[in-house]
């Protein structure tokens, strides 16, 4: 199973987001056509590390430069808590 699910304008994470799943990630994303705001829902993901941070700012980043907006619902409480541990909580 994809870590991953596109469905036009609503993602959908899952499973373990690690270091060893952020290539895939940006691979499977890349060629993403950004025509409209993006909301990614995190309620399946399990375990994180700091690379997801990343990631979710790459993903903002290229939402931005597109003039849309990147939302993220459901964050899980180990990836909020390494938010604030670098300071980048109000990013999430």
């Amino acid at each position: 199973m994809s870590p991953i699910e596109l469905n036009k304008n609503n993602w959908v994470l899952s499973g373990n987001v690690t270091f060893h799943e952020i290539l895939f990630l940006m691979i499977k994303t890349k060629n993403h056509n950004w025509d409209e705001s993006i909301t990614l829902d995190m309620s399946q993901v399990q375990n994180i590390d700091t690379s997801l941070l990343g990631l979710l700012f790459e993903w903002k980043r290229q939402a931005n430069q597109k003039k849309y907006s990147f939302n993220i619902t459901n964050v899980p409480n180990n990836l909020i808590k390494l938010a604030k541990l670098y300071g980048v909580k109000e990013f999430l």
